[in-house]
């Protein structure tokens, strides 16, 4: 079997036998919901290879391979009346380059235009009774071509993959005023789309299928894109893009059965995908979470390759995600949202929206969570968890890959220098390596804290302490971080479970339970607190308490554990410590 990793030209893999979850079954779908689509998901999630899907199944220059690419797939069983009709025209708005004016920008559009349609001239010679005359303005160049089209009996099909790519881009990278300048009224884009919007006014363009990430580029355009049916939060939808858990299972276990492995491995290595990649619920009342595509290729061809786990379970095609993040950070809101969710902590809001721009998400009247949620979801960052009883929508991280990028953004906030981290590391090591909590719960108390205390918007409490010690010790390459305490009842609030594949390293799984106990519960000033030893500290009536049933809690849920991840291993005994938080000012621990 081979996996097609990096791979979105659909006849490839058809006709070289790669790997591919078939979902052409939505093809009829997609024209019963309307001639001009949009459809958003997380950046690396499949939406270019179904783009490719339909062009090869629409494009009437493939209409002799039909058998050949569609024939063991379910829409040949019952095709429908329009495929193989339509001429195919493709933009892919990602090859834009991201320049500083709006100038260079628009010549790189431009370019990519018209490299598009001296493209289509030469695939579709043979339909065509003349060339479309290519302009410098690709747009006329666009003219051109649908006058030529009219000239034949078949319509255009337009195509546009990742639509807001690079006004995305351009946001992040050169600011607002940069992105306003493209989609103002007599901006680049709104120019842009308003000419597609007129071409389909019996010009020559049938059907318009984009797809992007987010909707705000589309809102922004306004009228000129106001012809879409954003499709993306349709339940019908919610498993076009993205592979299910029996599609993993069974990608598993022919690659298994391939490496020579017993079949128990297919269990563990289920496991582990389903802790690391999957996660993702598209609508509320989708019935099974959804793996992100582009990491299960990258885990499927690492481990036939080498027919062991891949050492980095994130691969690096998610930076552009990191890139949101930041871009969050500097919306109003954004930052203390962040740091929330590197917490643990879920958001409620009443409702998804589907249309909203950037002013939408930098009105601070209307700032009420709603804009960023939606963004948030839009990116793939966060996923629905269910409703509460109020009847309003609750999102969480979806899995240990994306918890991965906000530790990175919480290591921001707290490691401030080169030196921090590498102390940070050496600390952590001789935790897991040595069994060794002093290092870091120092490091914490005396590095950490003085930078922490001065973040206002950041509560005193337990969760706080946890999540900064999740940053500190936070590392996949070894480890299944397991910090889940308000999604799962009786969990520890820190479980560093040894990877299967690493376990003969000698490193040792680790169970820490936090508590924190304020300046005020023990009635005492920071400036006592701070001449106090650590053994007068533990003496306290209030820290020893605290001790004690930290002591119970870290027991209990070490065994319920062991229940639970025997996949991992049968000898399951983590190192357990308690550490209480006194304030912001001081740290004990026990060993369990």
């Amino acid at each position: 079997m081979k996996f097609p990793y990096g791979t979105s030209d659909f006849y490839k893999i058809a006709t070289q036998g790669y790997y591919y979850a078939d979902r052409t079954q939505y093809i009829r779908l997609m024209e019963e919901m309307g001639d001009y689509l949009l459809f958003l998901r997380p950046r690396r999630f499949g939406k270019s290879l179904w783009l490719n899907t339909l062009k090869n199944y629409y494009d009437v220059a493939r209409k002799d391979d039909f058998e050949q690419l569609f024939g063991n797939l379910a829409i040949s069983k019952n095709p429908t009346q329009t495929r193989n009709s339509y001429f195919i025209l493709t933009f892919d708005f990602s090859c834009v380059e991201i320049e500083r004016t709006p100038k260079e920008v628009r010549a790189s559009l431009f370019e990519h235009i018209n490299a598009v349609i001296e493209g289509f001239n030469k695939d579709y010679a043979a339909f065509l009774p003349e060339k479309a005359e290519i302009s410098d303005n690709a747009l006329r160049s666009f003219k051109n071509l649908l006058s030529v089209v009219r000239q034949t009996q078949h319509k255009l099909y337009l195509m546009i993959d990742e639509y807001d790519s690079f006004a995305n881009a351009v946001l992040i990278s050169y600011g607002r005023q940069n992105y306003e300048n493209l989609v103002r009224a007599d901006g680049l884009l709104r120019y842009v789309f308003r000419e597609i919007k007129s071409a389909t006014s019996g010009l020559g363009v049938d059907r318009v299928f984009a797809t992007g990430v987010t909707p705000v580029v589309m809102s922004d355009v306004t009228s000129g894109a106001n012809i879409f049916d954003n499709i993306s939060l349709d339940r019908a939808c919610s498993e076009l893009c993205g592979l299910t858990e029996s599609e993993v299972e069974k990608a598993l276990k022919t690659i298994i059965k391939e490496c020579g492995l017993a079949d128990s491995f297919v269990k563990g290595a289920l496991a582990l995908m389903q802790t690391y990649y999957q996660g993702y619920y598209f609508h509320q009342r989708q019935v099974e979470k959804i793996f992100n595509p582009t990491l299960c290729l990258y885990f499927f061809k690492k481990f036939k390759r080498e027919c062991e786990y891949p050492e980095e379970m994130l691969d690096a095609n998610l930076a552009p995600d990191a890139d949101n993040l930041r871009y969050i950070k500097g919306l109003p809101g954004g930052e203390k949202l962040l740091w929330e969710l590197s917490q643990g902590k879920r958001i409620t809001t009443t409702k998804l929206i589907n249309k909203f721009g950037l002013k939408d998400m930098f009105n601070q009247k209307r700032m009420d969570l709603t804009f960023l949620t939606s963004f948030l979801w839009y990116s793939g960052i966060i996923s629905i968890a269910g409703k509460n009883k109020k009847g309003s929508l609750i999102f969480d991280v979806p899995n240990l890959v994306i918890h991965g990028l906000f530790i990175d953004e919480a290591k921001d906030i707290l490691l401030t220098d080169s030196l921090a981290r590498n102390d940070a590391l050496n600390a952590s090591a001789k935790l897991y390596e040595d069994g060794e909590i002093e290092p870091v719960v120092k490091f914490v108390e005396q590095r950490i804290y003085p930078v922490f205390s001065n973040r206002d918007y950041i509560r005193a409490d337990e969760l706080s302490v946890k999540a900064i010690f999740l940053a500190i010790l936070f590392e996949d390459r070894f480890f299944i971080m397991e910090s889940e305490r308000e999604r799962r009842k009786g969990y520890p609030d820190l479980a560093m479970i040894v990877r299967p594949d690493c376990r003969q390293n000698g490193i040792l799984d680790v169970i820490i339970e936090f508590k924190y106990i304020s300046l005020s519960e023990m009635k005492i000033t920071g400036e006592q607190i701070r001449k106090m030893t650590d053994h007068a500290l533990c003496a306290t009536d209030k820290v020893k308490e605290k001790l004690e049933q930290g002591k119970k809690q870290a027991v209990r849920y070490a065994q319920d554990l062991k229940n639970e991840i025997q996949f991992v291993s049968d000898d399951f005994a983590p190192a357990k410590w308690v550490v209480v938080s006194v304030g912001f000012e001081r740290i004990v621990w026990k060993k369990v």
